[in-house]
């Protein structure tokens, strides 16, 4: 990451602190005598604020009978502004006629005995204080004029007392409408995390914006609009429109566009007599989310650019029926854009809060698993006729178009070998006996492949679409064109092939299926206690025909989102992620770290920069004594250790949260990529 140079405008280039002579004898500045060994320390002793910015200074008074002190600035208001009690000082907006800048803290004791500071100005911000540089960018270095981003920003203690004096600008100043929502506070209730949400320009001008004070919060004025009645939600974007019942959930009731050219949003986009939603089919058997009213739904966000409802329910076969699996769907949706978010976590909540009695009773749970055929997202389309459907691949597009009752589908699957008993899933519980369905031969320790990450592959079939390739992006289009009634739908599942079992369905009747889990690979087992999350990015558009452009940056989107970057700088100074140094994006840099610990950090970073090599090297070609690789259904995101001891990475070291970690004190953006898969 390329750091923007501080130009430093020392106000004065040296400082006295005025400190008093310890013991007897002497005549503190100021004159007059003092009683033995009465002085003032201040902290620090110089300091660099930025214009307008702030700084909180501390002083103690030593040997004083009446203790505290007085803030003062002896030069007047041209030199800034302090807080008498408390030492919170605000620099001036412009340089002083008459430097230097001096704060000075008075003995509440004895006026006479005082000590100073001298404060020099920075024409650009100190790292922790407004303005807050941002970078907007990806890893895979994709661009885009116009994309929608969501980043949490952290701040310092005290410097953003209220989120509604935020604004977002580009590097020249200008205003970016925004939305603000405070994720966390300090103990002094100012703002410690902010979610911010704008729209940014990363094609042009490096993705360069600020996050600054001086504004008024969350954008006002957007089409972006919320009904919530009593039985259902429906959102209103601008450009779409779309209904969820509280009720009978089954992802949407309605999507509408302006499809006909008509200058109004209410044209349909779906089958509705076909809605089903998200489906988990076991045994010839559909367990629907609409057959009994949900747990919950709310809007849990709702800002001028995006909008986030929340629904959590059951699957369940029939109204009296059983159930099978738990769900949290979140559905995300933004201010003038033609996007859905979808975010399904399936969840098997089977036996929770059940006592074991030992060993025994341990092993009988780990062994238990919910079982599933298949986990589907059904989005039946109101096309009009004979659609054009079109699957995006690894290095091309393969599309045709589908009649009467033909369909096409991408699989995207392995197809080498696994280890049946997989002896590295260590520990277990004293019962645990290997190859007897304790959960050995299960992919969530996946009956561990053998072979390295070459297996994975997809294939079109169906006979009217054909073609093959190794790692699909997960895209895939749908499109009628019968104008004026055109209409093209998109989707993109999130880690596609990194999560194989999945697959992309299109059929001649309209239906767009998303299989995170296909029907026709091996059974699906979900133990006791497991959460699995799969993200969809959906479009529906009045265009014609399909494009592969389109489809892919959809994918792009979904996959590598663009994420609003602070400085390690600024991350390190905000101390949100507690006392962190500032290394390089190759982890050598030692230099930003306290001197005293440079030498425990150069082996330290080696180890980082090893440990982090192997899980790239593990994902491909396996790890220790296990050989295969680290993706699929339940493995991706985790690994073992790098050793070979049957250790797993995220829940035995918590690397997840390290990766955050070295993410901010470095800027390398792959490390944010590792954190988040």
């Amino acid at each position: 990451m390329k750091f923007r140079a501080l130009l430093l405008w020392s106000v004065t280039l040296a400082i006295s602190v005025f400190m008093l002579a310890c013991g007897g004898g002497g005549d503190p500045p100021g004159g007059g005598s003092q009683p033995p060994g009465l002085r003032v320390d201040i902290t620090p002793q110089t300091v660099q604020v930025a214009f307008g910015g702030t700084f909180q200074f501390t002083a103690v008074v030593q040997n004083a009978t009446v203790p505290g002190v007085t803030w003062t600035v002896p030069g007047g208001i041209s030199h800034g502004i302090i807080s008498s009690t408390t030492g919170l000082y605000q620099a001036p907006a412009a340089v002083p006629a008459t430097p230097p800048i001096k704060v000075r803290a008075t003995s509440n004791q004895d006026s006479t005995i005082f000590a100073e500071a001298t404060v020099s100005l920075y024409i650009a911000p100190v790292p922790g204080t407004f303005p807050i540089d941002l970078t907007v960018g990806t890893r895979t270095l994709w661009t885009s004029t116009s994309v929608p981003v969501t980043s949490g920003v952290p701040m310092s203690k005290g410097l953003c007392p209220n989120e509604n004096t935020l604004r977002v600008q580009t590097a020249a100043g200008v205003d970016v409408p925004a939305q603000f929502r405070v994720l966390s506070r300090w103990s002094d209730n100012s703002v410690r995390w902010v979610l911010v949400d704008f729209m940014a320009n990363t094609a042009t001008g490096g993705g360069a914006y600020r996050l600054n004070n001086g504004g008024s919060g969350s954008a006002t004025g957007t089409a972006l609009n919320v009904n919530n009645s009593a039985s259902s939600i429906t959102v209103n974007t601008g450009v779409l429109s779309f209904t969820v019942s509280k009720t009978a959930f089954r992802l949407f009731e309605s999507v509408l566009i302006d499809r006909d050219g008509g200058g109004t949003i209410n044209d349909e986009c779906l089958n509705t007599a076909a809605l089903r939603g998200i489906v988990v089919s076991d045994n010839s058997t559909d367990y629907l989310m609409n057959q009994i009213a949900p747990d919950s739904i709310t809007v849990e966000e709702q800002g001028p650019l995006r909008v986030c409802l929340r629904v959590e329910g059951r699957h369940r076969s029939a109204p009296a029926g059983a159930d099978k699996l738990r769900y949290v769907v979140r559905i995300h949706a933004w201010n003038n854009l033609p996007y859905i978010k979808v975010v399904y976590s399936f969840k098997n909540m089977q036996n929770h809060g059940l006592t074991n009695a030992g060993a025994a009773s341990e092993a009988a749970q780990v062994a238990s698993h919910t079982d599933a055929d298949s986990v589907s997202m059904e989005l039946p389309l109101a096309l009009g006729g004979a659609p054009t459907a079109m699957f995006v691949g690894d290095s091309t597009t393969h599309q045709g178009s589908l009649t009467a009752t033909q369909s096409a589908t991408l699989l995207q699957n392995y197809s080498g070998t696994y280890d049946p008993t997989d002896g590295e899933n260590l520990p277990q519980p004293g019962a645990y006996v290997p190859g007897t369905g304790d959960g050995s031969g299960d992919t969530l320790t996946n009956a561990w492949p053998t072979s390295n990450d070459t297996q994975i592959s997809y294939s079109v079939l169906g006979g009217i679409i054909t073609g093959a390739g190794a790692k699909a992006p997960g895209a895939m289009q749908m499109a009628f064109s019968a104008s004026p009634n055109n209409l093209r739908v998109t989707a993109a599942v999130r880690d596609f092939w990194q999560q194989y079992p999945k697959a992309l369905h299109a059929q001649a009747d309209g239906l767009m299926r998303l299989d995170f889990w296909p029907a026709g690979t091996w059974k699906m087992q979900a133990f006791e206690g497991v959460m699995k999350t799969h993200e969809v990015m959906l479009s529906f558009e009045r265009l014609t025909g399909v494009l592969g452009g389109a489809a892919t940056q959809l994918a792009n989107l979904i996959n590598d989102a663009p994420f609003a970057a602070c400085t390690p700088t600024h991350y390190r100074a905000s101390q949100a992620f507690g006392h962190i140094g500032i290394t390089n994006s190759t982890f050598t840099a030692v230099n930003r770290f306290q001197p005293a610990y440079q030498s425990y950090i150069t082996p330290y970073l080696t180890e980082v920069q090893r440990h982090f090599t192997d899980i790239l090297g593990d994902r491909a070609s396996g790890n220790g004594t296990a050989a295969g690789h680290e993706y699929g259904f339940w493995n991706y995101g985790d690994g073992k250790n790098e050793d070979g001891n049957g250790s797993w990475d995220n829940q035995d070291f918590g690397v997840a949260r390290a990766c955050f970690v070295w993410f901010a004190a470095s800027g390398y953006r792959e490390m944010l990529g590792f954190g988040d898969a």
